[in-house]
């Protein structure tokens, strides 16, 4: 897939920024991850809502990423992933700003998405530990060696 246009991968990423944009709504800014003019079909409308329930968005569809709080900017980062439908997930660290309980909350989430969709999931994290609970397999480097 290197040669293939990026949309066109089979990946989705999600970063430690949450890169929204701040001048779009909660529900464009994960529309954007279906289509960039954001005219989304009534079946994209529907995943969207769907995607928006399941991480606990569906009642701040209609705000601006600057009312959300921090764990609620990285939901809409994750649901703009999750609705491009991909089997697999990049994660760079994208819950290590947060606070202890929240980055708890954020990983049972993910660990819930893990179950339903059954991604393959790579994510970049400096605490494996937290990965344990849900991960079946775990590869860890050190200075680009496999340690574990």
């Amino acid at each position: 897939h290197s040669k293939s246009l990026p949309h066109q991968r089979p990946v989705s990423m999600l970063f430690q920024e949450n890169n929204l944009f701040e001048h779009l709504t909660v529900a464009e800014n994960m529309g954007l991850g279906l289509k960039p003019n954001l005219a989304l079909s009534r079946e994209q409308e529907t995943e969207l809502h769907s995607i928006a329930r399941s991480v606990g968005l569906q009642k701040y569809l209609s705000r601006m990423p600057s009312q959300l709080s921090g764990g609620q900017k990285q939901r809409v980062a994750l649901a703009r992933c999750l609705l491009r439908n991909q089997p697999i997930l990049l994660l760079d660290e994208p819950f290590s700003a947060l606070d202890k309980p929240l980055r708890e909350e954020m990983l049972a989430l993910l660990e819930d998405i893990y179950q339903k969709k059954q991604l393959t999931i790579v994510m970049v994290t400096h605490q494996p530990h937290e990965l344990e609970s849900f991960a079946h397999r775990c590869i860890c480097l050190e200075k680009g060696s496999i340690v574990g």
